[in-house]
């Protein structure tokens, strides 16, 4: 399976390029993880890596989409279509924190 078609990174209060490039808060952090991991910098430099690659997928930037329901609502229903699940309420059925509400659905 394609983990890119799972994995969509949202990225909340946070610009996506301070992300993939590690700067501003993100340099800040990694510069306190490179002096706490001294003994371990594969590791940061894993962490490092990990965060550009998800960076670098097409995701959901909370700066973009307001408010906070519209983005929520708009990453369910992405969620429900790679599922398979569309939008109706019988593919709904059984979602935790998911109720019906005149066919359409509420996130709880």
């Amino acid at each position: 399976m394609d983990c890119n078609k799972w994995i969509v990174p949202v990225f909340y209060g946070v610009d996506p390029r301070d992300v993939r490039n590690q700067r501003g808060s993100f340099a800040d952090a990694f510069a306190k993880h490179e002096e706490n991991f001294k003994h371990e910098l594969e590791k940061v430099k894993t962490w490092r890596s990990v965060l550009t690659s998800a960076a670098n997928l097409s995701g959901w930037d909370s700066k973009e989409i307001r408010p906070d329901s519209i983005l929520v609502d708009k990453i369910v229903k992405d969620v429900l279509m790679k599922l398979n699940r569309g939008t109706s309420s019988a593919n709904l059925e059984g979602l935790v924190g998911v109720d019906i509400v005149d066919s359409n659905y509420e996130i709880m």
